[in-house]
């Protein structure tokens, strides 16, 4: 039992290196296996790492934590449905929301550990501060994803993408991200009133969280370091 106890006291600790890597390994299995991004080879493989980081980040069984974990299994129980041809669409809406939802309540977990370290209520080190900042960051950009895919799948045709059978799943995948960082290539346009304030939303909150946490962050973690001493002692004056 002990060692379980102090295995499961090291994977806390080291949970922000956990949820970023298993989002950092999203894009990269994404690449080798480009056939499907939602409900393919590559999501099989990196949804139990997220899954599993995402629900690593709670050290105390608090209604976060079973909000992510019964979300969590909803999301395991709903996922093998997508390989069925004709999959019914209040299921493909059910899994889709709770996607979104998962992500969001990691989100918003992560968002909460960070305000803590920063109000010194929770000692987070320099790499683990790192760590968690970029998880937010691309949690933000992953959320923006299920929301853009939400609303398509509510909304038939509220973007606009390059091919004329209208959006596909990476389509809105690169857009969210693309959104995040206001590159704007234009090749996906949001048509819709609601998909264009959901671009404006996505693209705000990761500005904000740029300007406000990242640097913060940085700060921080510039300050803590053991600098040396900026003005030397002067020497005493040799009386003439």
């Amino acid at each position: 039992m002990f060692p379980l106890l102090h295995g499961r006291r090291w994977w806390h600790f080291r949970r922000f290196e956990g949820l970023l890597l298993s989002l950092a390994c999203m894009f990269l299995l994404n690449i080798i296996f480009p056939g499907k991004i939602y409900g393919g080879t590559a999501q099989a493989c990196y949804l139990p790492l997220q899954l599993l980081a995402g629900i690593n980040l709670y050290g105390r069984l608090r209604p976060g934590f079973w909000a992510a974990a019964l979300t969590a299994a909803g999301i395991l129980a709903l996922h093998p449905f997508q390989a069925l041809a004709s999959m019914p669409r209040a299921l493909q809406f059910s899994l889709l929301l709770l996607h979104g939802l998962f992500f969001f309540i990691i989100l918003l977990e992560v968002f909460i550990q960070l305000y803590r370290a920063q109000t010194h209520r929770l000692h987070l080190d320099a790499r683990q501060t790192l760590c968690a900042g970029l998880s937010g960051l691309l949690l933000i950009g992953y959320s923006g994803f299920f929301l853009f895919l939400l609303l398509e799948n509510f909304q038939p045709g509220s973007f606009r993408g390059p091919d004329p059978g209208g959006v596909s799943l990476q389509d809105l995948f690169s857009f969210s991200y693309i959104s995040l960082m206001t590159i704007g290539y234009g090749d996906i346009t949001p048509v819709s009133w609601a998909a264009r304030n959901a671009t404006v939303l996505v693209s705000l909150s990761a500005n904000i969280y740029s300007l406000v946490v990242i640097a913060s962050i940085v700060g921080r973690t510039f300050a803590s370091r053991p600098g040396q001493k900026a003005d030397k002692e002067p020497a005493p004056k040799e009386n003439p």
